[in-house]
């Protein structure tokens, strides 16, 4: 944990960066495998079970938890960027509680694109979606060039995140950015 802390500080200070190359060969840096969230985040997963849901409004949490829960996902809530990074890397390094983070984009403290940036240079591999009333197309891109694998727009739509966590456990790169090129499902 102490190691996560130091590395965040990093890489929001700008003095650190993300997790090179030789951080995954030589097995020094977080990404080195001691982590089950840190790797690569192109890659495919099989199974989502728990959601970080990460939004400053409370309705807005509890909204989209109920409807997470009511096709069976299980989820925790986290009220800022902050508190988000905070929760995935205060995880015990031989396992990953989240398999899947939704991010609000703009929150106190620590905004999405931000925290999203932060998870990546932490090297946390596993799917970020961003969850945004913005619908602006540099706003979308803005959050994409921070480490989201995508965005989706609120209010939201069941059969569109349907279609988003399909691509996700697929591994289809192709299909999320037909998905992102596609205004309205």
């Amino acid at each position: 944990v102490v190691q996560h802390k130091q590395k965040y500080h990093a890489v929001m200070n700008g003095d650190g960066g993300s997790p090179g190359p030789g951080d995954v060969e030589k097995g020094t840096g977080l990404n080195s495998g001691k982590h089950s969230c840190m790797s690569s985040y192109s890659m495919p997963i099989v199974n989502i079970q728990k959601v970080l849901v990460v939004d400053d409004a409370d309705t807005n949490r509890k909204l989209l938890c109920r409807m997470l829960k009511n096709i069976g996902y299980d989820c925790d809530q986290a009220s800022d960027g902050q508190m988000c990074v905070d929760m995935v890397t205060t995880t015990p390094p031989d396992k990953c509680i989240y398999d899947l983070v939704l991010m609000d984009f703009e929150m106190p403290v620590l905004n999405g694109p931000l925290a999203t940036k932060a998870l990546r240079g932490l090297g946390y591999g596993l799917p970020i979606v961003g969850v945004t009333g913005n619908v602006l197309v540099q706003d979308n891109e803005y959050f994409i060039s921070h480490g989201a694998n995508y965005v989706l727009h609120k209010p939201l739509s069941r059969s569109k995140f349907n279609r988003v966590i399909e691509s996700l456990k697929n591994g289809s790169d192709e299909e999320l950015i037909r998905l992102n090129s596609v205004t309205s499902l």
